[in-house]
C-alpha cells in the first residue's frame, strides 16, 4: 500500500468529523481514517467529533490508550496505532460482559450497558468522565432517548436532548456515555441513567411538561444508531453545516443489510425477526441521510466528503471520472466486500481482519480526498 498522503487540496481550517456506528468493524475502520487525517495535517483542524456506537467506542479507545488525553497527530502516528491493534485483537468485550456476569451473577438484573461500561473501565482502562474531554475539538457522543425518541447527546458542555432539556457540565463517566451510545437492542440493551443529582437547564423547544421530565425520573438510553447511525445530526441540517464548520468528513462504516430468508417466528432465537426489522429501519434512515449529504457535497465540493466502507478504490475514482493512480496498491473487490459485510459485534478481531479493516479505512479516505480534491488557488 502506498503510504504517502494524497493531495487533499484546500481543506478548511474548521473541520467536523462524524464517526458512524458498526461495532468493532466501524471502530477499526475509523482508526485508520483518523490516521490518514493525522498524516495529511487535517487532524489538527478538526473542531468537532460526533460519534455513534462503534464510532463512540473509537473515541473511548483513543482516550484510554493515550493516558486519558485526546490524541494529537503526533500521538496517533506514534504508538497509539499499534496499541489499538494489540487491544482489539486481544480483548473480547462480549466475553468480558459474560465474565462479569459469571463472577457477579446479581448483575444479571442490571441492564447490560451498565456491565459494558464496567468492562470499558476495567478492561480498557477508560476511567475518565465527561469533564475530562478536551475543549478543542468538541466531542459529542450520541445515543437515543427511549422516553422522547430523540437524539441524546453527551458532551463536556452538557448532556440531554432538545425535548427534555439539558444537564450542564455533567460529570458522567465517559465509559457510561460510550456504552449508552453502543447499547444496540438485542446485543447490549439500554443504559439506565439517573438525572436527579444534576443541575438542569430547560430546553427552549419543549413544553413545560417535557422540560421538567428530565428532573423527575431516570432516562433509558439506547444505541445512537437507532435514531441516526452516521452521527451527523448536530453537524449538518437543511443542506447546511452547523457549529460554524466549513468542511465535514463523514466516516460511514455501517453494516450492509444483505438478503435474508424469513424464518418461522417461533424458531429460537425468537428476536431474530424484530432484530431484522430494526436493521431495515436503521439502514433506510442511514441511506436517506447519506443521499442528502452526497447531494450537498456534489453541489458544493468545498463542504465535505463522504467516506463509505462499501466503496472500493476503483469505484471511487470511476465515479469521479478519474483513473486510479498506477502506484496505488489497494484491496480487491472481494476484500472490500469482506470488510463491508463484517459482523457488527464487540468480539476480538483476528490480526488479518484488523489489518484488512484498517487498510481499507486508510485507502477509502486517501482515494476519496484525492479523487475529489479541491484544486489549489
Amino acid at each position: 500500500m502506498d503510504s504517502r498522503p494524497s493531495q487533499t487540496g484546500n481543506i478548511s481550517e474548521r473541520v467536523g468529523v462524524s464517526l458512524s456506528g458498526g461495532g468493532f468493524r466501524a471502530l477499526t475502520f475509523h482508526l485508520r481514517v483518523i490516521k490518514f487525517l493525522a498524516e495529511s495535517g487535517i487532524w489538527e483542524h478538526v473542531k468537532v467529533v460526533s460519534s455513534v456506537s462503534g464510532g463512540s467506542l473509537a473515541v473511548g479507545l483513543m482516550i484510554a490508550l493515550n493516558r486519558g488525553i485526546w490524541p494529537s497527530s503526533e500521538d496517533f502516528l506514534g504508538m497509539l496505532d499499534e496499541r489499538a491493534k494489540e487491544t482489539l485483537t486481544r480483548v473480547d468485550l462480549e466475553w468480558a460482559i459474560v465474565r462479569k456476569l459469571l463472577s457477579k451473577p446479581w448483575m444479571i438484573c442490571r441492564p447490560r450497558a451498565d456491565i459494558l461500561a464496567e468492562a470499558l473501565k476495567t478492561v480498557w482502562g477508560l476511567q475518565q468522565d465527561l469533564q475530562d474531554l478536551p475543549d478543542n475539538p468538541a466531542i459529542q457522543i450520541n445515543c437515543t432517548t427511549y422516553e422522547t425518541g430523540k437524539n441524546w447527546r453527551f458532551s463536556k458542555e452538557k448532556m440531554g436532548d432538545y425535548l427534555t432539556g439539558y444537564i450542564s457540565k455533567p460529570t458522567t463517566p465517559l465509559a457510561q456515555a460510550v456504552s449508552a451510545s453502543a447499547a444496540y437492542p438485542g446485543l447490549i440493551g439500554p443504559l439506565r441513567m439517573s438525572t436527579k443529582p444534576h443541575a438542569h437547564e430547560a430546553s427552549s423547544y419543549g413544553n413545560q411538561e417535557s422540560k421538567s421530565k428530565i428532573a423527575e425520573k431516570d432516562v433509558w438510553l439506547w444505541d445512537g444508531g437507532v435514531y441516526e447511525n452516521l452521527g451527523v445530526e448536530s453537524l449538518y441540517k437543511n443542506r447546511n453545516l452547523q457549529k460554524n464548520l466549513e468542511f465535514l468528513l463523514v466516516s460511514d462504516a455501517s453494516g450492509q443489510l444483505g438478503v435474508e430468508t424469513r424464518r418461522w417466528s417461533l424458531t429460537f432465537p425468537f428476536f431474530l425477526a424484530p432484530y431484522r426489522l430494526i436493521n431495515i429501519a436503521m439502514d433506510q434512515t442511514r441511506a436517506l441521510r447519506a443521499r442528502d449529504l452526497l447531494a450537498t457535497f456534489i453541489e458544493d465540493r468545498s463542504k465535505g466528503r463522504y467516506l463509505y466502507i462499501a466503496n472500493s478504490v476503483p469505484q471511487i475514482y470511476q465515479r469521479a471520472k478519474k483513473e486510479v493512480p498506477p502506484e496505488f496498491q489497494h484491496l480487491t473487490d472481494d476484500e472490500v466486500k469482506h470488510c463491508s459485510h463484517f459482523p457488527t459485534n464487540l468480539r476480538k478481531l483476528t490480526n488479518s481482519d484488523f489489518d484488512m479493516l484498517v487498510r481499507h479505512g486508510y485507502e477509502v479516505t486517501k482515494a476519496t480526498l484525492d479523487a475529489y480534491s479541491i484544486p489549489r488557488n
